[in-house]
């Protein structure tokens, strides 16, 4: 059995790791930028070491949008709002397991269950959107039931 608070604590859950994720992705990249300041492009390793660098913090800015837009979406989720059918912002208990509809974080660990965090835009939030409690579906050859939707 799921409730409101249940959902109440797993969304803080999620928002406490993407805000880490944010916080750890911006000292890194600050960290780079510092490190590349005082680095000389003279001569072909530098230029090379240089260019990888410069990858390298290509890459942790993705990171950061991502974090970024993840941090959005998740302050856009009324936790006040109950659902009726699986939606961003819903928490739903299947025959599968538990699945919070949010970001896409994967599987976490909250008050001792499998809390499967996962977007709407994932395969199996496209399967699963708008579904209602008692409904069935066929996924990877498998039948999945939705128990409750809160």
């Amino acid at each position: 059995m799921i409730n409101q608070k249940f959902k109440e604590q797993i969304h803080a859950h999620v928002v406490d790791i993407v805000d880490m994720q944010v916080s750890e992705i911006t000292a890194g990249i600050n960290s780079q930028k510092e490190g590349s300041q005082g680095s000389s492009s003279a001569g072909d390793k530098h230029n090379t070491e240089g260019a990888m660098q410069h990858l390298e913090l290509e890459k942790k800015h993705i990171s950061l949008a991502t974090a970024l837009q993840n941090q959005q979406t998740l302050q856009k989720i009324n936790l006040k709002r109950s659902f009726n059918s699986v939606n961003s912002g819903a928490l739903i208990n299947t025959n599968k397991g538990l699945f919070y509809f949010s970001v896409a974080l994967g599987k976490e660990k909250v008050a001792n269950k499998d809390i499967m965090v996962i977007s709407l835009g994932s395969p199996i939030g496209q399967i699963l959107k708008g579904l209602k409690k008692g409904e069935s579906l066929t996924f990877n050859e498998q039948a999945w039931n939705i128990l409750e939707v809160i």
